[in-house]
Parts: structure tokens; sequence; C-alpha cells
């Protein structure tokens, strides 16, 4: 049986401005097809899969529309539902035991990879994931919202077949080791703005680079087995 994913801290990227928002516990959830997007953008937000309940490769299935077969199908084939358009999502970065291990172990270079800077240079960083999940949780039955979360699993699309689902994206995007959060709204607003109170007893704020050593010692302070040496090295 594989071990149980713990996750030892989440990180929120960004301008100051929003992650100062974040922290006072203004949580941004933006609706996943406006992410559907074939044209990729530098920081990594669009992807066409998104959303997407079942993909089907073409060389393992015939294609029948209508009873006639469809022939001579480039790509992968793509199905989504239309709740889809209901679901709300907010994405963090998640440092997990898994995550650790590939580290520690040299499959992954960076213990948080340097492309999520991409998404701002400044850091809101949850000490306690468990505590933060426990807010929403409330938050969301106070206002009657479906809610759902977990570390998203990252597949080869060209040799995946079969259902997807909201918490799987292609393996590009691994470097994201993104933890999501999705509400499901009766709501046709491309975002939500959820607010669930001050997180500033359970959270960090700032400038990214300055913030790794924090994230190292809660590492350590949860069990966690760092190369010999992290103290010292930063991400890069």
């Amino acid at each position: 049986m594989s071990e149980p994913v713990k996750i030892y801290v989440l990180l929120k990227f960004g301008e100051r401005r929003f992650m100062e928002k974040f922290r006072r516990g203004q949580l941004h959830f933006q609706c996943l097809s406006a992410f559907k997007n074939q044209e990729k953008d530098e920081a990594g937000r669009n992807d066409p899969f998104e959303a997407a309940s079942a993909i089907y490769n073409p060389g393992s299935y015939k294609i029948y529309v209508g009873g006639k077969p469809l022939e001579d199908v480039e790509g992968p084939i793509v199905l989504q539902e239309n709740e889809a358009d209901r679901q709300y999502s907010l994405s963090l970065y998640g440092v997990t035991n898994e995550s650790l291990q590939r580290h520690v172990q040299g499959e992954q270079e960076s213990l948080i990879h340097p492309w999520n800077e991409k998404f701002g240079d400044y850091a809101v960083v949850i000490t306690h994931p468990k505590e933060f999940r426990n807010r929403i949780d409330a938050a969301c039955r106070k206002k009657g919202f479906g809610l759902r979360g977990g570390m998203v699993a990252y597949h080869e699309v060209e040799n995946f077949t079969g259902k997807w689902g909201y918490f799987r994206k292609p393996k590009e995007y691994e470097y994201q080791s993104e933890y999501r959060l999705l509400l499901d709204l009766e709501n046709r607003e491309e975002d939500h703005l959820l607010e669930i109170g001050d997180l500033s007893d359970i959270s960090e704020i700032g400038a990214y680079r300055e913030l790794i050593p924090g994230i190292l010692a809660k590492i350590r302070q949860e069990g966690g087995l760092l190369p010999h040496g992290e103290e010292e090295r930063p991400s890069s």
C-alpha cells in the first residue's frame, strides 16, 4: 500500500498586492473554463485539456458519430460535461512527501520548481495546510457551496485513454505541483471571491526567495528529510 500524501506547506505565488489580499483570507477562485485555451500563456495557466471528463486516443478506439466511423482522426478526442462550467478553481503549490522524495533521490532538481516564479516573485506560504482546508470547509458549509480538493496527478496525454476529470493535467505542467480546490457554484461569472478570514496565524508572506529558509525549516520540523546542505542552497 502506498504512503498517503503528506503536504508540508502550500504556496501561493503572485504580485504583492494580490498576495496581501490572499493572506487576509480573500480567496480568488476562477472558473475552469477560463483556463481551457489552446494558446499557451507564458505563466503556464492555459491548458487545452482543462476540465475534460474523458480523453480517448484514436490509436486505442474507433470513433463513431451517428453510426458512421470517423476516419483519419488526429489527436485525442476530448469530452467535457456541462457541469465543468460550474467549477471554480483555486490553485496552490504543494510541497509533499512525494515531491520531497523525488528531490532527495535526485529525480527532481529543485524542491520547488523555479518556473513557478512566473506567477509572481511574491508568495504566501501556508504553514498549516490542514487548518487552511478546515477554514475553507467551514466557509463553504456556511455558504452552502460544494467543495473538493486534492493534489493534481500528471500524465502523458498521448498515452492516456479513459476518465480524466478535474484533478489530472498533462505531464508538462508537473512543475506546478498543484494542490487544487474546487467550488461547485450555480454561477455564470468568470470568478468568485470566497472570504474565510485572516490567515496571518497560519502563514508567512514575503518575497519568495526570502521565504525559502522558513519553508525548509517547516519541512524539517514535520520530519521531512532534506538533502545535506539544503538549508544553505536556494532553489534555482
